[in-house]
């Protein structure tokens, strides 16, 4: 049987690949193909970045009805959470209810003595979430109440201003 030429000059796509473990002429040969892993790590590493970047470490926190957050370009994402009281135009809210400013301080002791009792994370950080439009004379009670009655840390919820490259 004839074989054309053709076929004889053919080569094969893994005679220009690498011998892993050659051990002379009798052993077992096995050929691996060559990957360009530089292209893969790079995507990856791309990946990764990218993944890092878009995601967000901080708490998402549900904002009330009829509350504008104001923004800030210095912020910084926490991941902590803390005991929330806010300040709308309705008034100054904790728990879901709306308090009298005479009243803030003492419920606000309440509910801090109840969360350290429980060894709650919350006791030790109060994050106010105050309307863009409110005057400082309706925040600066609820900060004062704060500081009173224990909580160590006071953070304001903000937006965090989009940075523009």
């Amino acid at each position: 049987m004839k074989r054309s030429l053709l076929y004889d000059n053919r080569t094969s796509l893994l005679d220009n690949q690498s011998l892993l473990k050659p051990k002379g002429k009798g052993s077992k040969k096995e050929l691996a193909a060559t990957l360009i892993l530089t292209s893969l790590v790079d995507v990856f590493s791309i990946l990764v970045i990218y993944l890092m970047v878009s995601t967000t470490a901080g708490v998402e926190m549900d904002v009330a009805e009829g509350i504008t957050l104001p923004s800030a370009s210095n912020s910084v994402v926490t991941t902590e959470t803390g005991f929330l009281v806010m300040v709308s135009p309705r008034g100054i809210e904790i728990d879901k209810q709306i308090v009298p400013l005479d009243q803030v301080m003492e419920v606000l002791k309440q509910h801090q003595a109840a969360l350290a009792e429980q060894n709650d994370p919350k006791a030790k950080r109060l994050v106010l979430q105050a309307d863009k439009e409110s005057d400082f004379d309706a925040i600066n009670p609820v900060i004062m109440a704060g500081t009173q009655s224990g909580f160590e840390n006071i953070t304001f919820a903000v937006l965090q201003k989009e940075e523009k490259n």
